[in-house]
């Protein structure tokens, strides 16, 4: 069996953001961009949850170079995340592949707001201090002992304030 029709019925079968977005990647390795790019955005029709959006802004960006898709596709799966993590996860990849430090900014500031406990802020500031994202110290710091104020328990709290010390 020829590629062509292996990808042809590998298509005809897919059911979801993740089949197409497979899909897509053997069929931009073989050498058809037009046809990849036509079953990522299937994938994204089919997105619906962030993970979906993640990975394919993810391979649009490394196999397409298409910013500005990126740029889209990870705006609709901010409007769909529910946790902080998930939505740093996201702001990682703008500001590290789309290198939009002040989007990403933006990004760790809505996380910010969706974190609860000691945990979700650290995480959170993690991000912010990391010098591929933010690098920026101060500002995780600041977090940092918002968090602290979160604390469920003496663990979370001495794991917070030990990240603290090595900032």
């Amino acid at each position: 069996m020829s590629k062509a029709k292996e990808f042809k019925k590998l298509e005809k079968d897919a059911e979801d953001s993740y089949d197409y977005r497979e899909l897509a990647d053997k069929v931009l390795e073989s050498g058809d961009k037009e046809w990849g790019r036509k079953l990522y955005q299937k994938s994204l029709d089919l997105a619906d949850c962030p993970a979906d959006f993640l990975q394919l802004g993810r391979k649009v960006f490394e196999n397409l170079a298409d910013n500005e898709w990126v740029r889209n596709i990870i705006q609709q799966g901010l409007k769909i995340t529910e946790r902080p993590d998930e939505t740093c996860y996201f702001g990682e990849d703008v500001a590290v592949n789309l290198g939009d430090k002040k989007w990403a900014k933006e990004i760790f500031k809505n996380a910010l707001g969706k974190a609860e406990d000691g945990y979700e802020h650290s995480y959170v500031a993690m991000c912010v201090a990391n010098e591929s994202c933010l690098g920026d110290k101060k500002w995780a710091r600041e977090i940092y002992e918002l968090g602290l104020k979160k604390c469920n328990d003496e663990d979370e709290k001495d794991e917070i304030e030990n990240s603290l010390r090595q900032l």
